[in-house]
Protein backbone atom coordinates (compact mmCIF):
# COMPACT_ATOMS: atom_id res chain seq x y z
CA UNK A 1 0.00 0.00 0.00
CA UNK A 2 0.88 3.69 -0.87
CA UNK A 3 2.52 5.63 2.24
CA UNK A 4 0.39 6.09 4.99
CA UNK A 5 0.60 9.96 4.86
CA UNK A 6 -0.66 9.70 0.82
CA UNK A 7 -3.08 7.33 1.91
CA UNK A 8 -4.92 9.43 4.07
CA UNK A 9 -4.43 12.65 1.54
CA UNK A 10 -6.20 10.13 -0.87
CA UNK A 11 -9.00 9.09 1.69
CA UNK A 12 -9.91 12.65 2.58
CA UNK A 13 -9.99 13.96 -1.13
CA UNK A 14 -12.29 11.12 -1.58
CA UNK A 15 -14.94 12.80 1.37
CA UNK A 16 -13.27 10.95 4.13
CA UNK A 17 -13.83 13.22 7.76
CA UNK A 18 -11.01 12.85 10.31
CA UNK A 19 -13.11 9.96 11.88
CA UNK A 20 -13.36 8.16 8.76
CA UNK A 21 -10.34 8.56 8.10
CA UNK A 22 -9.14 7.46 11.42
CA UNK A 23 -11.68 4.05 11.06
CA UNK A 24 -10.59 2.65 7.79
CA UNK A 25 -6.46 3.31 8.93
CA UNK A 26 -6.96 1.50 12.22
CA UNK A 27 -8.60 -1.57 10.41
CA UNK A 28 -6.12 -2.04 7.43
CA UNK A 29 -2.98 -3.82 7.90
CA UNK A 30 0.03 -3.82 5.76
CA UNK A 31 -0.49 -6.05 2.72
CA UNK A 32 -3.73 -6.60 3.63
CA UNK A 33 -7.00 -5.16 1.78
CA UNK A 34 -7.25 -1.63 0.57
CA UNK A 35 -8.85 1.16 2.62
CA UNK A 36 -11.24 2.80 -0.47
CA UNK A 37 -14.60 3.87 -1.22
CA UNK A 38 -17.49 2.77 -3.21
CA UNK A 39 -17.83 4.61 -6.56
CA UNK A 40 -20.85 2.60 -8.12
CA UNK A 41 -22.81 0.10 -6.31
CA UNK A 42 -24.51 -2.61 -9.00
CA UNK A 43 -26.19 -6.01 -7.97
CA UNK A 44 -23.37 -8.37 -7.22
CA UNK A 45 -20.61 -5.81 -7.14
CA UNK A 46 -19.18 -2.61 -6.20
CA UNK A 47 -16.57 -0.32 -8.03
CA UNK A 48 -14.38 1.08 -5.00
CA UNK A 49 -12.00 3.39 -5.43
CA UNK A 50 -8.53 2.51 -3.49
CA UNK A 51 -5.34 4.56 -3.50
CA UNK A 52 -3.94 1.53 -5.96
CA UNK A 53 -6.54 2.14 -8.48
CA UNK A 54 -10.01 1.35 -9.12
CA UNK A 55 -11.61 -1.87 -9.88
CA UNK A 56 -14.43 -4.15 -9.28
CA UNK A 57 -15.47 -5.88 -6.16
CA UNK A 58 -17.65 -8.98 -5.15
CA UNK A 59 -19.30 -8.16 -1.91
CA UNK A 60 -20.69 -10.53 0.79
CA UNK A 61 -22.92 -8.06 2.52
CA UNK A 62 -24.56 -5.43 0.34
CA UNK A 63 -22.86 -2.22 -0.21
CA UNK A 64 -24.27 0.77 -1.97
CA UNK A 65 -22.60 4.39 -2.86
CA UNK A 66 -20.73 6.48 -0.69
CA UNK A 67 -19.78 3.33 1.79
CA UNK A 68 -16.40 3.10 2.92
CA UNK A 69 -14.76 -0.29 3.43
CA UNK A 70 -11.50 -2.29 3.16
CA UNK A 71 -11.54 -4.22 -0.56
CA UNK A 72 -9.06 -7.07 -1.27
CA UNK A 73 -7.63 -6.84 -5.55
CA UNK A 74 -7.83 -10.25 -6.88
CA UNK A 75 -7.82 -10.47 -10.29
CA UNK A 76 -9.01 -14.23 -9.91
CA UNK A 77 -11.48 -13.78 -8.25
CA UNK A 78 -14.05 -15.97 -8.92
CA UNK A 79 -17.68 -14.39 -9.66
CA UNK A 80 -19.80 -14.92 -12.73
CA UNK A 81 -18.40 -15.37 -15.97
CA UNK A 82 -17.51 -11.85 -17.98
CA UNK A 83 -18.37 -10.21 -14.89
CA UNK A 84 -15.00 -7.83 -14.54
CA UNK A 85 -14.65 -8.80 -10.49
CA UNK A 86 -11.65 -8.32 -9.34
CA UNK A 87 -11.45 -8.39 -6.01
CA UNK A 88 -13.46 -8.43 -2.68
CA UNK A 89 -14.79 -6.32 -0.10
CA UNK A 90 -13.88 -7.51 2.68
CA UNK A 91 -14.83 -4.74 5.31
CA UNK A 92 -17.78 -2.46 5.82
CA UNK A 93 -17.32 0.57 7.97
CA UNK A 94 -20.62 1.81 9.94
CA UNK A 95 -22.66 4.38 8.13
CA UNK A 96 -22.73 7.69 9.73
CA UNK A 97 -25.58 8.72 7.93
CA UNK A 98 -27.42 7.30 4.79
CA UNK A 99 -30.31 8.86 2.44
CA UNK A 100 -32.95 5.11 2.44
CA UNK A 101 -36.62 5.48 1.13
CA UNK A 102 -39.17 2.90 0.56
CA UNK A 103 -38.44 0.84 -2.89
CA UNK A 104 -41.25 1.58 -5.81
CA UNK A 105 -41.65 -2.09 -6.27
CA UNK A 106 -40.89 -4.47 -2.94
CA UNK A 107 -41.76 -1.88 0.05
CA UNK A 108 -38.13 -2.71 1.33
CA UNK A 109 -36.52 0.01 2.20
CA UNK A 110 -33.48 1.14 -0.14
CA UNK A 111 -30.19 3.33 0.44
CA UNK A 112 -29.62 5.71 -2.02
CA UNK A 113 -26.66 7.40 -1.06
CA UNK A 114 -24.10 6.46 2.45
CA UNK A 115 -21.61 8.73 4.59
CA UNK A 116 -22.70 12.00 2.84
CA UNK A 117 -22.39 15.57 4.64
CA UNK A 118 -25.24 17.19 2.76
CA UNK A 119 -28.50 16.11 0.67
CA UNK A 120 -28.96 18.53 -2.17
CA UNK A 121 -31.89 18.82 -3.10
CA UNK A 122 -32.07 20.22 -6.80
CA UNK A 123 -35.41 22.03 -8.40
CA UNK A 124 -35.41 23.62 -11.46
CA UNK A 125 -36.41 26.93 -11.56
CA UNK A 126 -38.33 26.63 -15.09
CA UNK A 127 -40.57 24.04 -13.88
CA UNK A 128 -43.72 24.01 -11.17
CA UNK A 129 -42.68 23.15 -7.44
CA UNK A 130 -44.68 20.65 -6.16
CA UNK A 131 -44.69 21.48 -2.49
CA UNK A 132 -45.75 18.18 -1.68
CA UNK A 133 -42.39 16.40 -3.36
CA UNK A 134 -40.38 18.35 -1.61
CA UNK A 135 -41.99 18.47 1.91
CA UNK A 136 -41.79 14.67 1.40
CA UNK A 137 -37.79 14.69 0.15
CA UNK A 138 -37.40 16.82 3.13
CA UNK A 139 -38.81 14.63 5.22
CA UNK A 140 -36.29 11.67 3.99
CA UNK A 141 -33.22 14.16 3.88
CA UNK A 142 -33.50 14.72 7.59
CA UNK A 143 -34.15 11.43 8.54
CA UNK A 144 -30.92 10.64 6.64
CA UNK A 145 -28.15 12.18 9.46
CA UNK A 146 -27.04 14.84 6.30
CA UNK A 147 -27.99 18.62 6.01
CA UNK A 148 -30.56 19.29 3.37
CA UNK A 149 -29.58 22.52 0.94
CA UNK A 150 -31.96 23.37 -1.32
CA UNK A 151 -30.41 24.01 -4.81
CA UNK A 152 -32.45 25.78 -7.50
CA UNK A 153 -31.09 25.55 -11.35
CA UNK A 154 -31.35 27.08 -14.76
CA UNK A 155 -32.00 30.29 -12.77
CA UNK A 156 -30.85 31.93 -16.42
CA UNK A 157 -34.38 30.47 -17.98
CA UNK A 158 -36.21 32.78 -15.59
CA UNK A 159 -36.88 36.27 -14.74
CA UNK A 160 -36.33 37.83 -11.08
CA UNK A 161 -39.46 37.66 -10.07
CA UNK A 162 -40.45 34.44 -10.49
CA UNK A 163 -37.26 33.25 -8.76
CA UNK A 164 -38.28 35.42 -6.24
CA UNK A 165 -42.23 32.85 -6.17
CA UNK A 166 -39.86 29.85 -6.27
CA UNK A 167 -37.99 30.99 -3.34
CA UNK A 168 -40.65 32.04 -0.87
CA UNK A 169 -42.12 28.62 -1.40
CA UNK A 170 -39.37 26.88 -0.79
CA UNK A 171 -39.01 29.22 2.61
CA UNK A 172 -42.63 27.65 3.39
CA UNK A 173 -41.88 24.18 2.93
CA UNK A 174 -38.40 24.31 4.16
CA UNK A 175 -38.11 27.00 6.78
CA UNK A 176 -34.14 27.84 7.82
CA UNK A 177 -32.76 25.47 5.17
CA UNK A 178 -30.26 26.74 2.93
CA UNK A 179 -31.07 27.40 -0.46
CA UNK A 180 -28.78 28.28 -3.41
CA UNK A 181 -29.59 29.57 -6.73
CA UNK A 182 -27.42 28.35 -9.38
CA UNK A 183 -27.05 28.52 -13.03
CA UNK A 184 -24.52 26.00 -14.83
CA UNK A 185 -24.83 28.01 -17.99
CA UNK A 186 -23.39 31.20 -16.49
CA UNK A 187 -22.01 30.11 -13.59
CA UNK A 188 -24.11 32.16 -11.11
CA UNK A 189 -24.38 30.43 -7.61
CA UNK A 190 -21.59 27.69 -8.41
CA UNK A 191 -18.62 29.08 -6.59
CA UNK A 192 -21.58 29.16 -3.39
CA UNK A 193 -21.80 25.42 -3.79
CA UNK A 194 -18.14 24.43 -4.35
CA UNK A 195 -17.35 26.44 -0.72
CA UNK A 196 -20.35 23.69 1.01
CA UNK A 197 -17.49 20.94 -0.41
CA UNK A 198 -13.93 20.32 -0.29
CA UNK A 199 -11.58 17.41 1.75
CA UNK A 200 -13.68 15.16 3.99
CA UNK A 201 -16.84 16.37 2.94
CA UNK A 202 -19.60 14.66 0.68
CA UNK A 203 -22.93 15.66 -0.73
CA UNK A 204 -25.41 13.67 -2.62
CA UNK A 205 -27.54 15.17 -5.25
CA UNK A 206 -31.54 14.42 -5.69
CA UNK A 207 -34.26 15.78 -7.40
CA UNK A 208 -36.34 14.83 -10.87
CA UNK A 209 -35.05 13.68 -14.12
CA UNK A 210 -34.17 17.49 -16.24
CA UNK A 211 -33.73 18.96 -12.71
CA UNK A 212 -30.32 19.17 -13.83
CA UNK A 213 -27.82 17.10 -11.76
CA UNK A 214 -25.50 15.91 -13.99
CA UNK A 215 -25.09 19.42 -15.54
CA UNK A 216 -24.51 20.87 -12.15
CA UNK A 217 -21.92 17.67 -11.24
CA UNK A 218 -20.32 18.28 -14.40
CA UNK A 219 -19.75 22.52 -13.81
CA UNK A 220 -18.51 21.64 -10.07
CA UNK A 221 -16.34 18.52 -11.22
CA UNK A 222 -15.14 19.11 -14.41
CA UNK A 223 -15.64 16.38 -16.02
CA UNK A 224 -17.82 14.74 -18.71
CA UNK A 225 -20.39 12.95 -16.67
CA UNK A 226 -22.85 11.57 -19.02
CA UNK A 227 -25.80 14.53 -19.72
CA UNK A 228 -28.53 13.71 -21.68
CA UNK A 229 -30.57 15.85 -24.05
CA UNK A 230 -33.65 17.68 -22.52
CA UNK A 231 -36.47 16.75 -24.65
CA UNK A 232 -37.84 19.67 -26.59
CA UNK A 233 -41.20 18.31 -26.72
CA UNK A 234 -41.99 18.82 -22.72
CA UNK A 235 -38.69 19.62 -21.17
CA UNK A 236 -38.24 16.65 -19.16
CA UNK A 237 -34.62 14.97 -19.07
CA UNK A 238 -33.54 11.50 -19.77
CA UNK A 239 -32.36 8.95 -17.58
CA UNK A 240 -28.98 10.14 -18.15
CA UNK A 241 -27.36 8.81 -14.82
CA UNK A 242 -29.13 4.73 -14.39
CA UNK A 243 -27.03 4.60 -11.15
CA UNK A 244 -25.91 6.03 -7.79
CA UNK A 245 -22.55 7.59 -8.83
CA UNK A 246 -19.62 8.90 -6.91
CA UNK A 247 -17.73 11.72 -8.46
CA UNK A 248 -14.59 13.19 -6.89
CA UNK A 249 -14.52 17.31 -7.47
CA UNK A 250 -10.97 18.94 -8.10
CA UNK A 251 -10.61 20.87 -5.16
CA UNK A 252 -11.39 17.54 -3.06
CA UNK A 253 -14.29 16.23 -1.48
CA UNK A 254 -17.61 14.16 -3.32
CA UNK A 255 -21.05 14.46 -4.99
CA UNK A 256 -23.07 11.48 -5.38
CA UNK A 257 -25.12 12.19 -8.70
CA UNK A 258 -28.74 9.96 -8.32
CA UNK A 259 -30.71 9.14 -11.05
CA UNK A 260 -34.25 11.22 -11.61
CA UNK A 261 -36.51 9.98 -8.71
CA UNK A 262 -40.20 9.24 -10.25
CA UNK A 263 -41.28 8.64 -6.73
CA UNK A 264 -39.84 9.23 -3.02
CA UNK A 265 -41.90 6.91 -1.01
CA UNK A 266 -41.25 7.17 3.01
CA UNK A 267 -38.93 4.86 5.15
CA UNK A 268 -38.60 7.35 7.93
CA UNK A 269 -38.88 8.07 11.70
CA UNK A 270 -40.37 10.35 13.68
CA UNK A 271 -37.16 12.81 13.65
CA UNK A 272 -37.61 13.10 10.13
CA UNK A 273 -40.76 14.11 9.76
CA UNK A 274 -40.84 16.72 12.78
CA UNK A 275 -37.35 18.05 11.22
CA UNK A 276 -39.19 18.92 7.70
CA UNK A 277 -42.33 20.03 9.73
CA UNK A 278 -40.44 22.32 12.38
CA UNK A 279 -42.84 24.86 12.13
CA UNK A 280 -46.21 22.77 12.82
CA UNK A 281 -44.31 20.84 15.41
CA UNK A 282 -43.07 23.74 17.45
CA UNK A 283 -46.66 25.43 17.56
CA UNK A 284 -47.97 22.08 18.65
CA UNK A 285 -45.59 22.49 21.65
CA UNK A 286 -47.48 25.25 22.30
CA UNK A 287 -50.86 23.77 22.88
CA UNK A 288 -53.09 23.08 25.58
CA UNK A 289 -52.78 19.11 24.95
CA UNK A 290 -49.53 17.13 24.52
CA UNK A 291 -51.64 14.92 22.35
CA UNK A 292 -53.71 17.69 20.47
CA UNK A 293 -54.77 16.38 17.09
CA UNK A 294 -55.10 19.91 15.59
CA UNK A 295 -58.66 19.41 14.76
CA UNK A 296 -61.37 20.51 17.45
CA UNK A 297 -59.69 20.21 20.70
CA UNK A 298 -59.65 24.16 22.61
CA UNK A 299 -56.19 25.93 23.05
CA UNK A 300 -54.79 24.51 19.80
CA UNK A 301 -51.85 26.71 18.55
CA UNK A 302 -51.50 25.56 15.56
CA UNK A 303 -55.05 26.09 14.04
CA UNK A 304 -54.86 29.06 15.99
CA UNK A 305 -52.01 29.71 13.48
CA UNK A 306 -53.93 28.60 11.01
CA UNK A 307 -56.84 31.40 11.48
CA UNK A 308 -54.39 34.24 11.88
CA UNK A 309 -52.63 33.32 8.48
CA UNK A 310 -49.70 32.18 9.75
CA UNK A 311 -49.66 28.80 8.68
CA UNK A 312 -51.38 27.13 5.49
CA UNK A 313 -54.04 24.78 6.43
CA UNK A 314 -52.59 22.57 2.70
CA UNK A 315 -48.90 22.29 4.76
CA UNK A 316 -50.80 20.82 8.28
CA UNK A 317 -52.83 18.52 5.84
CA UNK A 318 -49.81 17.35 3.81
CA UNK A 319 -47.65 16.72 7.38
CA UNK A 320 -51.07 14.30 8.26
CA UNK A 321 -51.27 12.63 5.17
CA UNK A 322 -47.21 12.03 5.24
CA UNK A 323 -47.76 10.94 9.12
CA UNK A 324 -50.00 8.87 8.41
CA UNK A 325 -47.92 7.22 5.87
CA UNK A 326 -44.91 6.61 7.90
CA UNK A 327 -47.15 4.68 10.21
CA UNK A 328 -48.70 2.39 7.93
CA UNK A 329 -45.12 1.98 6.72
CA UNK A 330 -44.20 0.77 10.38
CA UNK A 331 -46.67 -1.36 11.14
CA UNK A 332 -46.08 -3.27 7.88
CA UNK A 333 -42.57 -3.16 8.56
CA UNK A 334 -43.55 -4.53 12.14
CA UNK A 335 -45.81 -6.96 10.46
CA UNK A 336 -42.91 -8.25 8.31
CA UNK A 337 -40.67 -8.78 11.22
CA UNK A 338 -43.23 -10.57 13.46
CA UNK A 339 -43.61 -12.77 10.47
CA UNK A 340 -40.07 -13.94 10.25
CA UNK A 341 -40.02 -14.03 13.94
CA UNK A 342 -42.94 -16.88 13.61
CA UNK A 343 -41.53 -18.48 10.71
CA UNK A 344 -38.45 -18.86 13.28
CA UNK A 345 -39.94 -19.88 16.76
CA UNK A 346 -41.88 -22.78 14.64
CA UNK A 347 -38.73 -23.59 13.26
CA UNK A 348 -37.58 -24.27 16.20
CA UNK A 349 -40.24 -25.71 18.03
CA UNK A 350 -40.13 -28.53 14.65
CA UNK A 351 -36.52 -29.30 14.92
CA UNK A 352 -37.25 -29.59 18.85
CA UNK A 353 -40.33 -32.29 17.95
CA UNK A 354 -37.73 -33.98 15.45
CA UNK A 355 -35.02 -34.26 18.03
CA UNK A 356 -37.19 -35.67 20.77
CA UNK A 357 -38.49 -38.01 18.29
CA UNK A 358 -34.98 -39.60 17.64
CA UNK A 359 -34.18 -39.70 21.46
CA UNK A 360 -37.54 -41.81 21.69
CA UNK A 361 -37.14 -43.96 18.87
CA UNK A 362 -40.63 -43.06 17.40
Amino acid sequence: MADAADVEAFLRHLGGDDDTVAGLLANAVAGGPLPGRVVRAERIAAEVATPEGVFLAGWDEPVCTGDWVLARPDPGADGPPRSGIAGRITWLAPRHSAFVRRSADSDQPQVLAANIDEIWIVVAADEPLSPARLERTLVLAWDSGAQPVAVLTKTDRVEHAALDAVAAVLEQVGPGIPAVAVSSVTGDGLALLSERLGPGRSAALLGRSGAGKSTLVNALAGTAVAVGEVRARDGKGRHTTNWRELVVVPGGGALIDTPGLRGVGLWIDEGGLAAAFSDITELAASCRFSDCAHTTEPGCAVRAAIQAGALDPARLARYRALSQEAAETEDRNQARVDARAQRAAAGRRARIRANDRRRTGD
